[in-house]
């Protein structure tokens, strides 16, 4: 019996490990999930829309976009659903790519936008006002499109 439970344990941890591919698939290889959500964001330079992976649950969150090391382009992010209306934070532990992060609240009122983010970093990231969703797009993006505090987004999911 003495041997069984360390031979199990040992199954469990391989098992465990098995499905974390990661570190041995090439970012590009990694599916970003099934349910998407299109936002179309009205930007000083007019409208622009994205082709969002949608992320809804507490696990799907507190994983987002790390480990992927190639941009997502033009048109497409990461939107996440958040449970409440609330000033959330979020870091870039374990992200690979800088980022712009748009703070959406529930009326589609953008309420913060914070560019560029710093990859890799730990650094808590948060708009200063309660939003609902948060949409994360390539750096740059909304100052390509002339998207900052104050303007709106339409979100179709």
């Amino acid at each position: 019996m003495s041997r069984t439970l360390p031979s199990l344990l040992l199954a469990l941890l391989c098992a465990g490990c098995a499905g974390d591919t990661w570190d041995t698939d090439p970012p590009s290889a990694q599916p970003l999930g099934d349910l998407t959500a299109t936002i179309v964001v009205h930007g000083s330079r007019g409208k622009a829309s994205v082709t969002a992976v949608v992320r809804a649950t507490a696990s799907e969150r507190a994983v987002g976009l790390m480990y992927r090391k190639e941009p997502l382009g033009d048109s497409t992010g990461m939107l996440f659903i958040m449970d409440d209306d609330s000033d959330h934070s979020f870091w870039m532990k374990n992200t690979y790519i800088s980022l712009d992060m748009l703070f959406i609240d529930a009326h589609g009122n953008i309420v913060g936008v914070v560019e560029e983010t710093e990859p890799l970093s730990r650094t808590s990231r948060k708009s200063g006002k309660p939003s609902r969703y948060v949409l994360e797009v390539d750096a740059g993006w909304a100052r390509r499109h002339g998207v900052f505090a104050g303007q709106t987004a339409e979100i179709s999911l």
